[in-house]
């Protein structure tokens, strides 16, 4: 929540103080068309059900292993933190990529978004991988 937090504070702050992005700020107190929440809804049920099977796959494994005891609990706790640290850059990196693909999108750019495409992932790939070396 942290994370998404200072996400939303920093592309607003983004958005607002530099002139060229301003075309992209949104007026919050505009009117508020219901079909406008619905379209909202319909793009984004996808990745709330994706989020929410996350959080409760894990709710769940948690509750299988505690019978094992603690040990058990405490390795799979490590192994899980381990595994969301290693993502992290990539996480990062799909943020960025969201950033600059809505930038190409904008002005018709299919070649500028292929490619930083092609780069944010060869970033992550390299970056996650090397974190998992380490591990």
């Amino acid at each position: 929540v942290i994370q998404y937090g200072v996400m939303v504070v920093l592309a607003f702050l983004y958005i607002i103080c530099d002139k060229e992005a301003r075309i992209y700020s949104v007026f919050v107190w505009s009117a508020f068309d219901k079909q406008d929440f619905y379209d909202i809804v319909r793009l984004s049920w996808p990745v709330m059900v994706d989020k929410a099977t996350q959080a409760a796959s894990k709710l769940w494994l948690v509750r299988l292993i505690a019978p094992m005891g603690k040990t058990a609990l405490a390795s799979f706790s490590a192994i899980r933190d381990m595994s969301q640290f290693a993502f992290v850059p990539a996480i990062a990196l799909a943020q960025v990529l969201t950033f600059l693909v809505s930038n190409d999108y904008a002005v018709g750019n299919w070649r500028a978004i292929k490619n930083n495409v092609k780069k944010v992932i060869l970033m992550a790939l390299f970056m996650v991988a090397f974190i998992l070396l380490i591990f």
